[in-house]
C-alpha cells in the first residue's frame, strides 16, 4: 500500500484481512513499553503488518524517534474507525512482558488514535511529548485543537504515581539518560525466542545460554519484550 505523506515510509505491506474489513475496531491495551516508552492507539495498527516486516522495520528504524515516525506512517494507511482501549486492568514498570498489573478501572473509547493517547497521558500525568509516537505526531500537527469529554473528564479518573519503564526518565527529569543494553541474567534457560526475534542476529545461545554480541545490538528490546523467564534486564553498561 502507498503512503500518503509519508515521512520513513513510502509504501508497506498490510495484511489483507485489515484491507479487506468494512470497518476497523482497535482494542489496544493501556501498558507500558520499554522501547516506546507506553504502547496505546497510535501504535496498534503495527499488528496490520506481517510478521517479518516487523522484523525488518526494528533493524531499519532502531531510534525512538524514526521507529515513532514509522508508526505514524501505517497509522495513516489503516487508521481505525473506533478505538477502544481497555485500561480496567493496565501495566507499568518495564513492560511489554516484563510490567506490573495495576487496577485503573478505565475504559476510553475514540474514533481518533492521537486523542486517545493525549487522554491517556492527562489522566496518567505524563508529559506526551515523552512519549515517541505523540512527540511526533505534534511535529505532523495531528494533535486535535480541541477534545471533547462527554462523560468523564481525565481529572475525573486522575491516577498519581503511574511507574513508567526504567527507559523512559527523561520524561520524568527532562535530562537524556544513559542508553540502556539489555544483559543476559543467569535465570536464562537458553529457549532461544530472544535469538528467534533478534532483526539483526546479535544474540546466540552459547552453552545453553544467550550470548549478546553488542557491537550489533541496535537497542530495539525486542529480546527483552519476548523473554519468557524476564531473563533480560535493561541495563547501562560500562565500557
Amino acid at each position: 500500500m502507498n503512503i500518503t505523506d509519508g515521512v520513513r515510509l513510502k509504501k508497506a505491506p498490510i495484511c489483507n484481512f485489515v484491507l479487506n474489513a468494512d470497518k476497523i475496531i482497535a482494542l489496544p491495551k493501556l501498558k507500558t513499553h520499554s522501547f516506546m516508552i507506553m504502547t496505546l492507539a497510535t501504535k496498534i495498527m503495527y499488528g496490520a503488518i506481517p510478521g517479518l516486516t516487523k522484523a525488518r522495520y526494528h533493524s531499519n528504524f532502531f531510534k525512538k524517534d524514526t521507529f515513532a515516525e514509522m508508526l505514524l506512517d501505517i497509522l495513516n494507511i489503516v487508521p481505525p474507525d473506533l478505538i477502544i482501549m481497555d485500561g480496567i486492568i493496565g501495566m507499568e514498570g518495564e513492560g511489554p512482558f516484563s510490567g506490573i498489573p495495576i487496577e485503573l478501572n478505565l475504559l476510553l473509547a475514540s474514533e481518533n488514535s492521537v486523542a486517545i493517547d493525549l487522554a491517556v497521558c492527562k489522566i496518567l500525568n505524563i508529559n506526551p511529548i515523552g512519549i515517541p509516537t505523540l512527540k511526533k505526531a505534534n511535529i505532523r500537527k495531528l494533535w486535535p485543537k480541541k477534545i471533547d469529554y462527554p462523560i468523564l473528564k481525565p481529572k475525573d479518573v486522575e491516577y498519581n504515581g503511574f511507574k513508567l519503564p526504567s527507559t523512559a526518565g527523561y520524561v520524568l527529569t527532562g535530562k537524556k539518560t544513559p542508553i540502556k543494553s539489555p544483559k543476559i541474567q543467569d535465570t536464562c534457560i537458553g529457549c532461544g525466542q530472544c535469538v528467534e526475534i533478534c532483526p539483526v542476529n546479535a544474540i546466540k545461545i552459547i552453552s545453553k545460554k544467550a550470548s549478546i554480541e553488542y557491537s550489533k545490538c541496535i537497542r530495539c528490546y525486542c529480546c527483552h519484550e519476548v523473554c519468557p523467564e524476564s531473563a533480560i534486564k535493561l541495563v547501562v553498561i560500562k565500557k
